[in-house]
């Protein structure tokens, strides 16, 4: 038996006429694994590989979506503002600085928002500080539970990071104050 190149834009193949894996960015076409390997349909798909007409995982900023007319494709559509991943239009991730916003029931709209005012990530909720930014840490209440709000550290303090009142580490030529 001898060797011979795969189809054109085909990774792995069992013959030079059969493709098990298109390259990425190309799939079989009209989903049949005996045809060639075509572009994907969608400009904004990474992979499709069983079918050029669906896609399978799509670009960064896009999410999968099913298609109205024919619910066995499924196509790319861009995430909302300020969200990295989504899928059927509802956010599953959101950018750096940004965090899920809810609804008065207290349910994920879907969306993303700002987190608070000096806060570095706020991940699952927009209004609630899960790290603040370099000088400045955690609002706490009387009980030691975190507001999830953000205030500078004190004076002479570096970093406070888990609270805004008890300072880790001091600027250069200071020191803890002991009592």
């Amino acid at each position: 038996r001898n060797c011979s190149r795969c189809p054109e834009n085909c990774v792995s193949c069992s013959d030079d006429k059969y493709c098990n894996k298109c390259k990425d960015g190309y799939g079989h076409e009209n989903g049949n694994d005996k045809d060639r390997c075509v572009k994907c349909k969608d400009n904004n798909c990474m992979l499709c590989n069983s079918n050029s007409n669906s896609c399978s995982q799509c670009r960064f900023g896009y999410g999968l979506v099913t298609d109205k007319n024919d619910r066995s494709i499924k196509k790319c559509e861009k995430c909302p503002d300020h969200c990295n991943s989504c899928s059927e239009g509802i956010c599953t991730r959101c950018e750096m600085r940004y965090g899920f916003t809810y609804d008065k029931n207290g349910h994920k709209t879907g969306k993303c928002s700002h987190c608070p005012s000096n806060c570095e990530y706020c991940t699952e909720n927009s209004s609630y500080c899960d790290s603040c930014k370099y000088g400045y840490g955690r609002v706490k209440d009387s009980n030691d539970n975190s507001l999830g709000t953000c205030e500078k550290c004190p004076v002479y303090c570096e970093r406070c990071m888990y609270d805004s009142k008890s300072c880790r580490k001091c600027f250069d030529g200071y020191g803890h104050v002991i009592n």
